[in-house]
């Protein structure tokens, strides 16, 4: 679960295209009500079947980037009796799994905004990896 341009500065984005089903309307508004509680106050909500998502639009920035941070990574699905986690986005290993065909994995961390903007220290939905290169990596354009 993520904070969105796309729908508005105050809009946060649930993840389901790692889950095994997508979950009903029903089961949607249920977990924005009971789980989330954000039924007293959200704007706006938008299931995007082709991305597997689910846009919900808050009265303020600071309203959608709490529940955010409160909730991120932090729930799941069951699917078949199989309790299923939804990650927030491809894991640091499947990551780090990619790249070690390149060399050795160092550090992954997530990007933030930077201190002179009003974002500081926000996550910006990028990683920032650090490795060690088993050779060089030959450049795609030939000169």
């Amino acid at each position: 679960m993520f904070t969105t341009e796309r729908y508005g500065r105050n809009t946060f984005r649930i993840d389901y295209s790692e889950a095994p089903k997508r979950p009903t309307l029903e089961e949607t508004v249920n977990f924005l009500f009971e789980v989330l509680e954000t039924g007293v106050d959200v704007k706006m909500v938008q299931r995007n079947t082709a991305q597997s998502a689910v846009y919900v639009t808050m009265p303020t920035l600071e309203r959608a980037e709490s529940i955010v941070k409160e909730h991120s990574g932090k729930h799941c699905i069951t699917h078949e009796g199989k309790i299923c986690d939804l990650p927030p986005g491809i894991p640091d290993e499947n990551v780090s799994a990619e790249l070690n065909r390149f060399g050795e994995v160092l550090t992954i961390v997530p990007g933030v905004w930077g201190a002179g903007t009003r974002l500081a220290g926000i996550p910006l939905g990028v990683r920032i990896v650090r490795m060690k290169l088993a050779k060089p990596i030959p450049s795609p354009c030939v000169w």
